[in-house]
């Protein structure tokens, strides 16, 4: 069924209402085979759930641990740097409303989060210090 959503059009980076991507699901059920599959056809490794967890984070085995950090490393990604992207870059929003930026509270299109609801729930109290 996988391989018959994909090849018809599926998005293999779409996340659902938490942020979990296809490959957060197969990696926390622990289904090796499908992983593959989603890596082969270019899914994002980096993908970060609401929680800030990568797939690699919540995956069900050793194995299948083992398998996505192999991908991972081959590709060069920085798990830490992903993990934190959101941080980074709501620091660097608020830097900009600091220095006098004219600021917009977006509005996350599948959560309906500003950055004020992210930042009380994650508890990002120090990202200006």
């Amino acid at each position: 069924m996988v391989e018959f959503l994909v090849e018809k059009g599926a998005d293999i980076n779409c996340g659902d209402n938490e942020g979990w991507t296809p490959l957060h699901a197969t990696a926390s059920c622990g289904f090796i085979s499908i992983a593959k599959y989603l890596i082969e056809k270019g899914c994002n490794l980096a993908a970060v759930n609401y929680d800030g967890q990568l797939a690699l984070d919540i995956a069900e085995s050793v194995e299948m641990e083992d398998m996505l950090q192999q991908h991972i490393s081959k590709a060069g990604i920085d798990c830490d740097q992903a993990r934190s992207e959101e941080e980074r870059s709501m620091l660097n929003d608020a830097r900009a409303w600091q220095s006098g930026a004219t600021g917009k509270d977006s509005i996350h299109p599948k959560s309906g989060a500003t950055a004020l609801h992210v930042a009380a729930a994650k508890g990002y109290i120090d990202v200006m210090e």
